[in-house]
């Protein structure tokens, strides 16, 4: 199907096409990497040859297949992870990612993993990231070390953040926004014989006309059957807007519907 809306109740949609919407939202990245999201120190119960892992999400972007779409990987334990053994001779560095396991892509495996790639010693750097991955930190594995430290772990999570959107602050929006958020006073005038006010008025701070509601047409009070609003520039006496409702009344004499003549 060419065209589509997300979740109209008659129809059905894959995980793919939900997928969309995280794609839409976020880019790729560990959500709040400034916290402990994710984030890799060495183990808490004394260093060895491991490193923890805190709870976290991250926005995993599917890179297997064309518009595979994003993961939202979530681990919700404390995980301890095993680093291979050191090189007699020659320092190491590993990758720690969460990968996005999908069975509907390749393989047999679903579900997201947090996991310590091996390097290879002596190459001077970390595997390739996998796809379908995010890297939250490399380790440095020096040659015939016993421990894994903080010193040995960088940092690599990068942030998730809100995809960016278009949006021109025009001087119309602005005036707009003015015109809206003016101070305002209001006084009534033009009673009628049945002591109805048929204007009100609506001045801003500095005098200015901003509106002007009059019922009408005059002598056909009390239920009159229309009110024309006047809207005016910010000098006061230019015509921004004019908008006439027709006006419904119950048999109290209560004005009950206002609509807007067409």
């Amino acid at each position: 199907m060419a065209q589509y809306a997300i979740w109209q109740q008659n129809e059905e949609f894959s995980a793919r096409k939900d997928r969309g919407i995280i794609e839409a939202l976020f880019t790729e990245g560990v959500l709040d990497p400034g916290g402990a999201e994710l984030a890799v120190s060495e183990r808490s119960l004394g260093a060895n040859m491991s490193v923890d892992v805190a709870p976290g999400r991250a926005v995993v972007d599917g890179d297997e297949q064309a518009d595979q779409r994003a993961y939202l990987a979530v681990n919700e334990d404390d995980l301890n992870l095993a680093v291979t053994a050191a090189d007699a001779t020659n320092t190491r560095y590993d990758r720690v990612v969460v990968r996005v396991r999908d069975s509907a892509v390749s393989g047999v495996v679903d579900g997201p993993v947090v996991e310590v790639i091996a390097g290879t010693a002596g190459s001077g750097d970390p595997p390739a990231e996998p796809d379908s991955a995010v890297t939250l930190a490399t380790v440095e594995v020096g040659a015939g070390v016993s421990s894994i430290t903080d010193a040995d772990i960088t940092d690599q999570r990068l942030p998730s953040t809100p995809q960016s959107f278009s949006f021109e602050v025009t001087a119309d929006i602005l005036a707009e926004d003015a015109f809206l958020r003016a101070r305002t006073t209001m006084a009534r005038s033009d009673k009628d014989a049945d002591d109805i006010f048929r204007t009100v008025s609506t001045s801003r701070s500095d005098g200015t006309l901003l509106r002007e509601s009059v019922l009408g047409p005059v002598g056909e009070g009390p239920e009159y059957p229309e009110r024309t609003v006047t809207f005016y520039e910010s000098d006061g006496t230019t015509v921004r807007d004019t908008i006439v409702y027709d006006l419904t009344y119950d048999v109290d004499g209560d004005v009950v519907d206002e609509t807007e003549q067409v």
